[in-house]
């Protein structure tokens, strides 16, 4: 017996899709769509769903996570239905239903997420207000703010969050999904030979190409949304770098003296570098989509939802304080440095924080998604 909730297309609406009980279901959103295929009609198929109540069916399908929101379907709809939104409005739900005790609906809503925003931001400045310690003036040490050591222990700790919720809710949408992606009479070995094959597959044509996203018109959208994910990766090795050179991890202290400065020097510099690339390619994809979002001269951005600004707000300005640290280091201007790396520190704090229920979560599920739906594709191929 299929479970139905009556309520489930009033809960997406609220989430962004307005206009989505005009659809009448002629299925030209699905025929001008670039990534519907045989057998996985885009987006009818989640329209349907959505507005018969079918929540478990809506939850369980990964074709939910494949649209971009490219807005073909939405500029061709007869009734101005926006499929597009429904599409969108229909995963920040299902980002919901995922979440640890629905959590998540904090950072949907209009009010919640800027008063939960605010107390985070309090948090951080209230720890980095009670460790820190005697500023050295003299010239900027991020160590002379706050010891290597707490930082080392908080980002452990942040680390350690990020893995366990991210673990739980991805198991909790694997549950959802798994009985209609991995349904089917093929052979326990079959199975995980197609499960490896799709599995690359998603990690070479979703993680590192987006190639999906190429079918779609808007190429300066794939350009700017590619750049934000690898502005973010570039960032997160820079990071990585950064903490190897000052924890002595590979042992670069116990060196000799020239080749443990040369060896702690390349580090610096490596990770300088990366990191300039990173926010600069970083920075240009933010700028561009919240440009998008201030004309609104697309389909896509004639709304944006709040938890969309929060997002890209803190990416922003996550960049553009980490930049300004550079500027005032260089221009020996240490106390400005501190105060700006303090406010750094908030931002990213209020990012990683949030990233299991946010935009971030978003591509996790969208992976996962992937990485099922290329397997269906393989077992209906056989």
């Amino acid at each position: 017996m299929v479970r139905t909730n009556p309520n489930l297309i009033k809960e997406i609406k609220k989430l962004g899709a307005f206009d989505i009980t005009a659809c009448y279901s002629c299925g030209e959103c699905t025929a001008i769509c670039p990534l519907s295929e045989n057998n996985f009609e885009l987006p009818r198929m989640m329209i349907r769903y959505s507005i018969l109540g079918l929540e478990d069916k809506l939850l369980s399908s990964p074709q939910l996570w494949l649209c971009y929101y490219c807005g073909e379907c939405s500029e061709s709809c007869p009734r101005d239905a926006d499929p597009g939104a429904l599409m969108m409005a229909a995963r920040r739900y299902a980002i919901i239903k995922y979440s640890l005790g629905g959590i998540a609906r904090i950072f949907y809503s209009k009010v919640m997420s800027v008063v939960s925003l605010i107390i985070l931001s309090i948090i951080a400045a209230l720890g980095i207000y009670l460790f820190k310690k005697p500023l050295d003036l003299t010239k900027f040490n991020p160590f002379s703010l706050l010891s290597y050591e707490f930082i080392h222990t908080a980002g452990l700790v942040l680390a350690a969050y990020i893995a366990i919720v991210a673990l739980l809710q991805g198991i909790k949408m694997y549950n959802c999904i798994k009985h209609s992606a991995l349904e089917g009479n093929l052979s326990a070995g079959a199975k995980v030979k197609n499960l490896i094959k799709s599995f690359f597959i998603m990690l070479f044509g979703e993680v590192l190409a987006e190639r999906r996203y190429l079918k779609c018109d808007r190429k300066n959208r794939y350009i700017a949304h590619m750049t934000v994910f690898w502005g973010f990766v570039l960032m997160f090795i820079a990071t990585t770098l950064d903490y190897l050179k000052n924890s002595n991890i590979l042992g670069l202290r116990e060196s000799y003296e020239i080749i443990k400065a040369i060896n702690i020097e390349i580090f610096g510099v490596l990770a300088r570098i990366i990191g300039i690339i990173g926010g600069l390619i970083g920075i240009y994809g933010s700028i561009y989509f919240i440009y998008k979002r201030l004309v609104k001269d697309d389909v896509y951005s004639e709304y944006s939802h709040v938890s969309d600004w929060i997002f890209l707000i803190l990416i922003s300005l996550g960049i553009l304080t980490g930049f300004l640290i550079d500027i005032f280091i260089y221009t020996n201007m240490p106390l400005l440095a501190y105060v700006m790396f303090a406010i750094h520190l908030i931002f990213v704090f209020d990012l990683i924080v949030t990233a299991p229920f946010t935009k971030f979560a978003h591509l996790g599920y969208r992976l996962i998604a992937v990485w099922f739906y290329e397997y269906q594709k393989l077992k209906l191929s056989k």
